[in-house]
């Protein structure tokens, strides 16, 4: 088999057995993606050429020769793909990645001798410290022998006695890490979460409906994926926005309904605005079937006004929108002080339940966190 391509290392590879038939395939170089890159397939379909990636031809095992060139092209692949405009991986994380390798290749061949990515959201690599408590958490649970030494782990590496005990709390759970777990998460971890969002928003939460994804882009692909079901489907989505949702929409080939932020009010919603866009796009034939609120905003920051909310819910009521919302950065509050949609949505709803009694009481809000 021909030597991998350098930069291959964040792929996890799977061969079968020596004797077996294998389908020629061979993986793409990663120097043309930003690091971290959380979209590679949008890079690679971007790139001149996907080169030898995938044959129609087979080789057994022992027989490997050179792959036939070309088999997939921009001609040839799914367009909705190409279609797909993903701004944080765009031409300045192209350039900035061949900027590093060729530092890496070639010293002191450009006027600087590092770079920043600063379209990826990684403070870490401007010196911020990552949370201790975390890694600690984790490393115990990687390694659970540690836990059998801990006097050592308290004096020698500083671990608190509250790390200590979390690691236990949750290994008599889980039992170990690195295996499969129930798909919509660990029934203790889901607990947690809904402990956390009761104590927030002041009435109870259900484990049950709770689905743990990793990371907020995983729970925004699974859920437009269920949303969307043909080119028609359509979900509101705020402008300025973060690039995931308009990126997933075209790649799902369904249609992104815009509603504009309004700047001189704080990049506040504008109601009035959303409904406009509503009509705009029912008259076009388009389906709209969600809306995203993300609170506090991203990329504003700015943090929707409790008035702000409950007027988007009662929109969402009234047009039978699903609502997606994204309050990732909820406890990263510059300005303002954050509401969120669950604890405005119950309130509200049992309001809309006295006036309009035929709206389903049971509405459509689904929580990223």
């Amino acid at each position: 088999m021909p030597p991998l391509p350098r930069y291959t290392r964040s792929f996890a590879l799977s061969f079968p057995p020596r004797e077996r038939v294998l389908s020629g395939a061979r993986l793409v170089p990663l120097t043309r993606f930003a690091a971290g890159s959380a979209s590679p397939v949008l890079d690679i379909a971007r790139s001149s050429s996907l080169g030898p990636w995938i044959s129609s031809r087979s080789y057994s095992g022992n027989k490997m020769g050179s792959l036939p060139v070309g088999r997939l092209h921009k001609g040839n692949i799914n367009p909705n793909v190409l279609a797909a405009k993903y701004a944080v991986r765009g031409e300045l994380a192209v350039k900035a990645e061949e900027y590093r390798v060729k530092l890496e290749q070639e010293l002191d061949t450009l006027p600087f001798d590092k770079v920043i990515f600063a379209n990826i959201g990684n403070p870490q690599q401007l010196d911020q410290k990552p949370i201790t408590f975390f890694r600690q958490v984790l490393s115990l649970m990687e390694y659970p022998p540690l836990l059998e030494n801990e006097e050592t782990l308290k004096s020698v590496f500083g671990y608190k006695q509250d790390v200590i005990d979390r690691a236990k709390y949750l290994l008599k759970d889980v039992q170990s890490v690195g295996a499969y777990s129930q798909s919509h998460g660990s029934p203790l971890v889901r607990k947690s979460v809904a402990n956390f969002m009761e104590k927030r928003d002041g009435f109870p939460a259900d484990p049950a409906h709770i689905y743990l994804s990793a990371g907020a882009s995983s729970g925004v692909n699974t859920l437009l994926n269920i949303l969307c079901a043909g080119h028609d489907s359509g979900v509101l989505v705020p402008i300025p926005q973060y690039p995931l949702y308009t990126a997933t929409l075209a790649v799902l080939n369904a249609r992104c309904v815009p509603y504009y932020l309004d700047e001189e009010s704080n990049w506040g919603t504008d109601v009035d605005g959303i409904k406009a866009s509503v009509a705009k796009a029912k008259e076009e034939g388009t389906d709209v079937r969600a809306i995203v609120v993300i609170n506090p905003g991203n990329p504003t920051g700015a943090c929707l006004s409790p008035e702000a909310v409950k007027k988007v819910i009662d929109l969402a009521v009234d047009e039978h929108l699903v609502i997606i919302a994204d309050e990732v950065y909820q406890t990263n509050i510059f300005k303002g002080e954050f509401t969120s949609s669950r604890r405005d949505y119950d309130s509200c709803s049992r309001i809309s339940w006295k006036v309009r009694p035929h709206i389903n009481k049971q509405a459509s809000v689904e929580r990223l966190l």
